[in-house]
Formats: structure tokens, sequence, C-alpha cells
């Protein structure tokens, strides 16, 4: 829970002063409301504060999401003031249905229709049915693009759409090699953070490609709920304890995992972040020249002397969307 001081950082002032502030938890059932399950069997369990409120009212920011498709919207419901056993249920459903098959493929970046992690958010918020919806859409460098307000989904489904025509960038083909930042500090503080670049820039590379991230992750071992799963090399084994013990941070790093298995990943870092990025089966160079140096001959071993090359400046916060 955010302490006074907190609060006033994130609200401001005048905020504080004039609006009561609940805080949410998350794992109290005894704060928690029982509105039944939905088709996709979770549990909807919500903040009583909320449950029981005349009006609510969604606030948030629309962004591109790796599990959801996308974020803002229904997610201020769901996870946002939703119960533990309701979030875990949920976001389990980003898992493949078989064991062994890795990642469920129909819940990825930009993708609503047919994703049923976001269809079970959007059953569990229809339940609330709230009254409003105030949503921010930012551009990639992080400035105020709009404000889109009104119903809850209709509102937000149209700050998806100007998401996607601003930070979705039309790719005529796939590449054999692409750069990739996340998009400079803070976006590259640690893998946890930066690894929203491996899941956009996978889009724009072939398969078996390579791929050249710039990540500094000053705090790159944090947090451990996130890193301490990398020590898992099988990844079979990987996936079943993800399973048998899902959490966000445990699915996030599995995924990166399968990603970077998929590819040839070489990651300009500091030096002192080498051992654990071999750890996550990435490459560590400590120089972009070291790395295109690294590619030449890995693209001459394939036989490859013609090849196309992607840069993606803020690959945090745009995805190639290929026009065929």
């Amino acid at each position: 829970a955010h302490t006074h001081d907190e609060d006033i950082a994130v609200c401001g002032k005048d905020i504080v002063k004039r609006i009561k502030i609940h805080q949410h938890d998350s794992r109290n059932n005894e704060e928690l409301t029982d509105l039944g399950v939905t088709s996709f069997g979770t549990p909807i369990l919500i903040d009583s504060y909320v449950a029981e409120a005349d009006k609510v009212i969604i606030t948030g920011a629309v962004s591109l999401h790796p599990m959801a498709g996308f974020g803002g919207g229904r997610k201020a419901v769901m996870p946002g003031v939703s119960g533990h056993a309701t979030i875990m249920h949920n976001h389990a459903i980003a898992l493949a249905p078989k064991v062994g098959d890795g990642c469920n493929p129909l819940c990825e970046t930009g993708l609503l229709e047919g994703n049923p992690l976001h269809e079970d958010m959007v059953e569990v918020t229809k339940k609330l049915d709230p009254a409003f919806l105030v949503n921010m859409v930012f551009t990639p460098e992080g400035k105020l693009h709009e404000v889109v307000a009104g119903h809850w989904y209709k509102a937000w489904e149209k700050g998806c759409k100007d998401l996607v025509a601003m930070a979705g960038v039309p790719i005529k083909e796939l590449a054999d090699v692409v750069f990739a930042s996340a998009g400079g500090s803070p976006k590259d503080m640690n893998l946890y953070q930066s690894c929203k670049a491996h899941m956009n820039a996978v889009f724009a590379v072939k398969k078996g490609g390579i791929m050249i991230l710039t990540l500094e992750c000053p705090d790159i071992k944090e947090p451990a709920i996130f890193t301490d799963w990398f020590s898992k090399s099988d990844v079979l084994q990987f996936e079943k304890d993800v399973r048998a013990d899902f959490s966000i941070p445990a699915f996030v790093a599995f995924k990166t995992r399968c990603i970077v298995n998929s590819l040839t990943t070489y990651l300009v870092t500091k030096p002192e972040n080498f051992e654990f990025v071999r750890q996550t089966g990435q490459i560590p160079v400590a120089s972009l020249e070291e790395a295109w140096l690294l590619t030449q001959q890995e693209l001459a071993k394939q036989g490859k002397d013609d090849y196309k090359i992607t840069i993606m400046g803020h690959a945090s916060a745009t995805m190639p969307v290929l026009e065929a």
C-alpha cells in the first residue's frame, strides 16, 4: 500500500486533500465481493468499495500489452481492483491449453479478436458495468496524444485503434536482423522492463533470425521474483513450473526465454551484466560494433550476403505490423 507521501507523489496534494483514497489489497478476502464466475472459469472477486459503489469511473492509459493485446480500459477492473485468485486465473490463460505448447498464440500484443485473456477481462468488467471511462493515449516518446472518454469499452476501443495508427509501424517484410532499443532510461532500467522490447521486436524478425538489443540495465537482476526464474534452462520444465506456481513475473520470464530461444539474440549491455545475460540464453556483448561483427559472421555461416535489416528505436512502445 502507498504511504501518505506516496499518494501525494502520485496524485498531487490537492487530490489527496479533496478525495478519499482507498488502498486496494488483492489478497484481503474480507474486502472482496464475489460476483460469480466467468465462462472461462475465473472467479469474479472485486474490491468491495468498488463493487458496492453507485457509479464506477475507470481511469488509466491505453498501451500495448504482450498478453491482453492492449492495456487500459477493462484492466482498471481486472487486474486493477480484482482479487488475487481472479488475477492469477485470468493471466494463466496466457499459457497454451496443452502442456508443452508454451505460450498461447492468441494472447499477443495488439490482438483483441479471439484473445481469451482479453475476453475474460471483459466478462469481469461487464459484471461491474462501469458508468464512464477516461483513458490517456501516449506517443511512443511518452507525450500525451489524446484523451478518450465515454463508454467503458467503446471509448477505450477507439483509443486502441488510435494507438495502433500511431505506434503501429507498417513493415513490408520480415527482417533477417533487427536492431532494437527499449527507448532509453527508464525503459531499460532492468530486464523486466526491457523485455517489452523483445516482445515487440520479435514481430519484425524472420523465424530463426538475429536480434540485437541495446539495453543498459543498471539493475538487471531486479526484481528477483522475475530474474530468479532464469535459473531454469530446461524450457519444458520451466513451463511446467510456471503452470504449477503461476505468477505474472514468472510468465513474463518464460515468454522472454521462449523468444530468445527462437532466435540468435545479442545483448549490448554493461560488462557486469554478462554473467546473468548468458543465464537468460542471450549472448552479451560490450558494443554495437562487436554485435554487428558477430552478426556478419552468423549471416555468412547461413550463406546470406543479401539480407534485410530493421531498426527499432522505441521497441518497447512500437509494434511492427506486417502489411501482408
